[in-house]
């Protein structure tokens, strides 16, 4: 009867292996780029906005965002966008601006694990947040050679935001532009830290 029941909840019990083996290659590098198509579906207008998108990652505290016509830089606790549609740079804290490295290497700390689904090339594991972690749940897809395919998550607006990883290289950039050091002509330095 014991082992029925521990058989049971071990086939509904999602299995963090493949999850864990990817934080753990993640963990090790040295720094990580990825290449990205993002897709983010807003069900309000019923249309699809399609871009690429950058990702570079120095651990253990600076990245670089870029997507469409705004860039995006943190190191340490601050994170500073530059908008090039609306001529400024918001300056804020950067427990406000979510990763996408902050799903695979620090997923414990901010998700439960509540279910994963075997694919044909990979493994879609679903996450629920801890109470205040926004997005309150995301899809990540892991292949067999332990890498992040994707990620999918609902934006604030309540729009489907897909990440996929179109190529990936495990090293650390050289040179991140600090825009904000030379604010441009035009541009206005808007400060939310204070």
């Amino acid at each position: 009867m014991i082992a029925l029941m521990l058989a049971s909840l071990l086939a509904v019990t999602p299995n963090a292996n493949v999850l864990d083996r990817a934080t753990s290659n993640y963990s090790k590098a040295a720094g990580i780029q990825w290449t990205m198509k993002s897709a983010t579906y807003s069900p309000i207008f019923d249309e699809t906005e399609n871009s690429s998108a950058e990702f570079d990652y120095n651990p253990p505290d600076t990245f670089y965002f870029m997507s469409g016509d705004e860039e995006t830089i943190g190191i340490a606790d601050t994170v500073w966008t530059l908008s090039k549609k609306h001529h400024q740079i918001q300056k804020r804290l950067s427990g406000d601006f979510p990763m996408p490295t902050d799903y695979v290497l620090n997923w414990k700390a901010r998700y439960d694990l509540v279910g994963d689904t075997s694919l044909t090339d990979a493994r879609e594991f679903v996450l629920k947040a801890h109470k205040g972690v926004t997005p309150l749940q995301i899809k990540l897809r892991i292949d067999k050679n332990n890498s992040l395919k994707s990620l999918y998550y609902q934006d604030a607006s309540g729009n489907d935001v897909t990440l996929s990883i179109i190529k990936e290289r495990l090293a650390r950039i050289k040179n991140i532009k600090l825009f904000y050091q030379n604010v441009h002509t035009g541009f206005k330095l808007i400060d939310l830290t204070q």
